[in-house]
Parts: C-alpha cells; structure tokens; sequence
C-alpha cells in the first residue's frame, strides 16, 4: 500500500525500492548507536535525521566517494567474509570514528549535508576497528547469527 501511494503522490520520482537487508541493516545500526554512541545518537536527533539514512545511503552506493578504493574493497571482503550484518557494524565503527566531527557538524547545524558530501577521512579497517566490530557481534548478534 505504501509504495502505490508514494507513487500517486508525485510520480514523476521513481520509488527506488530498498532490498530488505538494508531495512534490516538500517534498523540495527539505529539500535547499536543508541546503545554504544550516545552521544552520536543525541546529535542525530537534534539534527532531524538518523543514523540509518545516513547509513542506508552509504551502504546503496557501497561507500563508493566515501573511502578510498583499498578501504571500499576491505568492506566488500569482510561483509563477503564475515556476513552481512558486519553491515551494520562497519556503519557503527565509521560514525563512532567521526564521533567528534560528528559533534562539530551538529553545532554549525549542517550534520546531514556534511555526512552525505564528505569524504569519511582517516578511517582504515585496522585490527582495533575490526576488534570493535567483533566486540558488536558478540554483544548484539541473535542466538541463530552466532
């Protein structure tokens, strides 16, 4: 029913629909930064949007434009290695990585303009982030994922 009435309201926009791993995907990266980054949660909400938009944008383009070509190709590997709910916290190690950008783009109150034009700079998948992401699916993987 959604998508015939987005498509009666304007149909000269295509609805583009989301494969329902990034649905998925989206909701948990919403659930993982309530819990583990606070304060990143706080300032999406101030901001007016999520985590998961933000997230759900990089993932659709594979963070091609974010991440240098190495990192790209390090992000297809773990997920194609490891499952696809390192989705979900790959997503959670970038915005815990530009944390205190994050905060700064908050107060100038362009957070959603900055995250979707920026590069994500400085963010390499080292033993320490892929540790963290461990850390994540030990915490908040389902009895069936382990």
């Amino acid at each position: 029913a959604g998508r015939f009435w987005q498509e009666s309201v304007n149909p000269s926009q295509p609805v583009i629909p989301i494969h329902d791993i990034y649905s998925e995907t989206a909701h948990n990266v919403e659930l993982i930064v309530q819990a583990e980054l606070p304060l990143v949660s706080s300032a999406f909400r101030m901001s007016g949007c999520t985590p998961a938009q933000i997230c759900q944008h990089w993932l659709l383009q594979c963070f091609w434009n974010y991440l240098d070509w190495p990192d790209v190709c390090r992000y297809v590997l773990l997920c194609t290695l490891m499952g696809s709910d390192f989705q979900a916290y790959f997503c959670v190690a970038v915005l815990r990585h530009l944390q205190a950008n994050i905060l700064l783009q908050t107060q100038k109150q362009c957070l959603f303009t900055w995250l979707m034009e920026t590069p994500i700079v400085g963010f390499e998948l080292s033993e320490d982030i892929f540790s963290f992401m461990l850390h994540l699916k030990e915490k908040y993987a389902t009895p069936l994922e382990r």
